[in-house]
């Protein structure tokens, strides 16, 4: 956050890569809530093994639900490697899906 300040731009942001977060920090909560408008890409991975994030220490619900209450607008990226095939490592997205707000 030190160097978007020094920089001093409205369209300079980092990113939040909550598989090395919750290694160094462990907690994902207040990262997404405190610095909300300070990340502009998001990135996801299951926490310990860094494959899909169907399991593992990261509880993507409620982190897809923080994010959404910040008024996160950007992308969530999935930066894991698949387990499998990567076309059935993508069947974890089915039990996130759901209707867009208007």
């Amino acid at each position: 956050m030190a160097l978007r300040t020094e920089i001093g731009r409205d369209n300079v942001f980092t990113q939040l890569d909550t598989f090395h977060a919750q290694k160094v920090d462990g907690n994902l909560t207040h990262l997404i809530c405190d610095f909300a408008g300070v990340y502009g890409h998001v990135q996801i991975a299951s926490m310990l093994d860094r494959h899909e994030p169907d399991h593992g220490e990261i509880d993507y619900r409620w982190i897809f639900r923080l994010l959404e209450e910040v008024g996160y607008q950007g992308y969530i990226g999935c930066e894991y490697n698949p387990r499998g095939r990567t076309a059935s490592g993508l069947a974890w997205f089915k039990d996130y899906e759901y209707a867009q707000h208007s």
